[in-house]
């Protein structure tokens, strides 16, 4: 699937979820928060998750990034103060090959993210 193509709508009045997924590109809003997310991390703290990014993909089939935080946290990285730059990693890591994006999402299972969807990563490096 096209690294572009992770914005998905849920259908809530569906039993179970159903996506569908919007190929054209982010809105404005969105890629500007992106863009300063990116803009604002640390470029030693991107090398690392950049790293974490590659090892989780060489060891898993699929990630997502809470499996990134789990890691990160592990490995004792330093914090950014706002995590909202692993998005934009995330892609950055598609665009180099890897990942793919799986066209799945599934609930966040850090509690302090009460249930939001991440997006299912699946990796190219196996």
């Amino acid at each position: 699937m096209d690294c572009t193509a992770y914005r998905t709508r849920i259908q809530p009045s569906m039993t179970q979820q159903t996506l569908s997924f919007d190929y054209s590109p982010l809105p404005g809003s969105a890629r500007t928060a992106m863009e300063k997310a990116e803009r604002h991390a640390d470029e030693a703290w991107k090398k690392s998750v950049a790293e974490v990014i590659e090892k989780l993909a060489r060891e898993r089939n699929e990630i997502t990034v809470d499996d990134v935080v789990t890691k990160i946290e592990a490995m004792y990285l330093p914090a950014i103060r706002r995590l909202d730059a692993l998005g934009p990693a995330m892609k950055r890591a598609c665009k180099a090959g890897v990942l793919r994006f799986t066209g799945r999402v599934q609930r966040s299972t850090r509690p302090e993210k009460h249930g939001r969807l991440v997006s299912v990563w699946e990796s190219a490096r196996r």
